[in-house]
């Protein structure tokens, strides 16, 4: 299966805020480098189980490319994650959020702001967070037109 469309999440997925969903759907991929979350460690990030092997692949890509050097895999924020799987809508809307699917990972929220200009946000097209998420088909949000998200990175095509 390729990404799947959001529209069509609800339909191949279930509702995500149903009793069970969580544990039908979502698997913890561990992390090949050390990750962290303000001062707490992440060992590994709750995806949904159609992202998994994606997910896996790409974070040894950063950590490749990066060679598995904590030194470089902090300058370039590939080590600060905001948040993966939650039960919530996208901020401001009642649509439901890729990241209540599972489907949706954020990182470095703080030099990332929501709906930064391209110039404001620390994460660029030829990061090395970015490239690798765009090389296996996710989508990157600071990609978007209008409310750009550059934190956010999805395994959901938009529409």
């Amino acid at each position: 299966m390729g990404l799947p469309k959001q529209s069509d999440c609800l339909k191949l997925f279930g509702n995500p805020f149903s009793a069970g969903w969580q544990d039908r759907n979502l698997v913890r991929v561990p992390s090949p480098y050390p990750m962290s979350m303000g001062g707490l460690h992440v060992p590994a990030i709750s995806i949904n189980k159609v992202a998994a092997e994606s997910l896996a692949r790409v974070l040894e890509t950063i950590a490749e490319r990066c060679g598995h050097d904590p030194a470089k895999l902090a300058a370039g924020h590939c080590d600060c994650f905001s948040g993966s799987f939650a039960l919530r809508t996208m901020r401001g809307l009642s649509t439901v959020s890729m990241h209540a699917y599972g489907l949706a990972i954020d990182f470095d929220a703080p030099r990332n702001p929501l709906g930064a200009a391209p110039g404001k946000t620390f994460f660029k097209p030829d990061s090395v967070l970015v490239r690798s998420f765009k090389e296996a088909g996710w989508i990157w949000g600071g990609d978007w037109k209008g409310r750009r998200d550059a934190m956010h990175v999805q395994y959901a095509v938009v529409g």
